[in-house]
């Protein structure tokens, strides 16, 4: 074992994920990277930057480089904004970047509270019914932009 390694504290109940996971690091979806590296291609493109674009095109459930950004900036604004009912009735909660990132990642149709809190275990805090406006808004907004949502 390496004694240099750094320990880093972490702790998923209130989360707080050590130095290293700021509140302000960007943090995208598939989609809102994929909207990025389409803008990368048309300035600068390498052979990196089209592997990847090519492989998110097949992860992503839009088409669309456009709907595909479009759906990372709203969303990731809209749930941002969320005041979600803490289970215990403490004070609310509303989500970290990587958490929003990740359920606009995750979440698809069929996707129900157990998938999330299993994915997410940092949002067990957060009421399933308050979870569930999550899906809903994730899916409802992924259906607007797309007719290959999945």
């Amino acid at each position: 074992m390496n004694s240099h390694a750094p320990v880093i504290e972490e702790d998923i109940v209130n989360r707080s994920y050590g130095p290293h996971i700021k509140d302000n690091t960007l943090v995208l979806s598939n989609e809102g990277a994929l909207s990025l590296l389409s803008e990368l291609m048309e300035t600068s493109p390498t052979d990196t930057i089209a592997k990847t674009q090519h492989y998110l095109d097949k992860i992503v459930s839009t088409a669309s480089s456009e709907d595909a950004g479009r759906i990372n900036d709203e969303l990731l604004a809209e749930l941002g904004s969320l005041r979600l009912a803490h289970r215990r009735g403490q004070s609310s909660v509303t989500l970290k970047p990587f958490e929003a990132a990740s359920l606009i990642n995750l979440v698809r149709e069929g996707t129900d509270v157990g998938d999330v809190e299993a994915w997410l275990p940092s949002l067990g805090i957060v009421a399933p019914e308050d979870i569930k406006v999550l899906i809903d808004t994730i899916n409802r907004k992924k259906e607007t932009y797309t007719s290959k949502f999945m």
